[in-house]
């Protein structure tokens, strides 16, 4: 064969040779670079779901039934205000507890005629007129109380809720349901206060991590025995907490003003509550279901 053709022969298997190995690098590549884009997919993936985790309330599908008993006062006021409740009260306790997944609807609503009952306590009226299996709430035109984790007191304890239908308070009927719940309010009492740093925050106040230190009960008071706002909060209608009290540790408190189960005037700011708060009250639901549910 003639030299120049063993050349061009030699240089075309070299050629192909070099496409073949160009070709199987390129492949290798084309890999790599699809396990890396799964591997960031994956990642992210994994990222949002411990996310999700460290940040959903539990979800209880539950639907407990009302009882509503309207206190006949002196004027009939509450007995020509059962649709109102039904209009105003229940959506805002669905709204509420949504993030739950607990629900509430109205299965029996009645009317106590005798008025020389409208200032009496809850539990004068609920050993008189609870309803089994429910949650009892009175409708009368005083009081506001409530016994605290009833939703864990069996019927023989007589839990209940009172509210003031007059004054139409949203934030009380919220915050006794609540409390009914087995929720605390956030602040420290004096004997056991919460630290700002949050190092005593599981055993002191309402024991729960993401409600900050609440100093209500220290806060410095006015002649007339109520908290002095001129100390407390900025004035306009969004409140701000600038009061200069400070912990056993030297650190300015900066409490949760628009918290539900904070005490504060919060002016027309909209209450709320915490992952924490929410997730308490479905796990103490949980843990004693069983006792009256």
């Amino acid at each position: 064969m003639h030299k120049g053709t063993k050349k061009m022969l030699n240089s075309k298997a070299c050629e192909h040779s070099n496409l073949k190995i160009a070709h199987h690098h390129g492949e290798d590549i084309i890999v790599m670079l699809r396990q890396m884009v799964a591997m960031i997919f994956l990642t992210i993936w994994v990222q949002t779901a411990s996310a999700q985790t460290v940040t959903q309330v539990p979800c209880e599908r539950k639907t407990f039934n009302l009882a509503v008993h309207c206190v006949r006062d002196y004027d009939s006021v509450f007995s020509r205000n059962l649709a109102l409740i039904q209009q105003y009260m229940l959506p805002r306790m669905n709204s509420f507890f949504a993030p739950t997944c607990m629900q509430f609807s109205i299965c029996v609503m009645d009317t106590i005629p005798d008025y020389n009952y409208a200032d009496k306590e809850g539990d004068v009226l609920a050993k008189m007129c609870n309803k089994l299996g429910m949650i009892n709430i009175y409708i009368t035109s005083q009081n506001k109380d409530v016994m605290t984790n009833g939703i864990c007191k069996d019927d023989t304890m007589y839990p209940y809720i009172c509210y003031n239908l007059v004054t139409l308070d949203e934030v009380s009927l919220l915050r006794n349901l609540c409390l009914y719940f087995g929720l605390n309010f956030t602040y420290s009492q004096p004997i056991n206060k919460e630290l700002v740093n949050g190092s005593n925050a599981l055993v002191t106040a309402d024991s729960l991590y993401d409600t900050p230190a609440d100093p209500y009960l220290f806060l410095p008071l006015s002649p007339s025995g109520s908290i002095d706002d001129t100390t407390v909060y900025t004035s306009g209608p969004s409140k701000i907490f600038v009061s200069q009290i400070k912990d056993a540790n030297g650190n300015f408190y900066d409490p949760m003003m628009y918290n539900l189960m904070a005490m504060y005037d919060s002016g027309n700011g909209c209450k709320t509550l915490t992952r924490e708060q929410y997730t308490y009250m479905v796990t103490n639901y949980r843990r004693c279901r069983n006792r009256r549910w």
